[in-house]
């Protein structure tokens, strides 16, 4: 699952999607994102906000 690393600590990460989910994972796990996990992660950021604006 796509997210981003907001917080390490002990060997442990605390990993955030734009939706607001967070969840703990070990460090071990992390690997760098692909271009294309990227390009999924900035799309899911663009519709998280488009869903806190309201659709047209």
């Amino acid at each position: 699952m796509v997210a981003v690393v907001v917080e390490t600590d002990r060997g442990w990460a605390t990993l955030a999607r734009p939706s607001g989910l967070t969840w703990d994972v070990s460090c071990r796990v992390l690997r760098p994102a692909t271009p294309y996990e990227v390009r999924q992660f900035r799309a899911l950021a663009a519709l998280q906000q488009v869903k806190l604006r309201g659709m047209p």
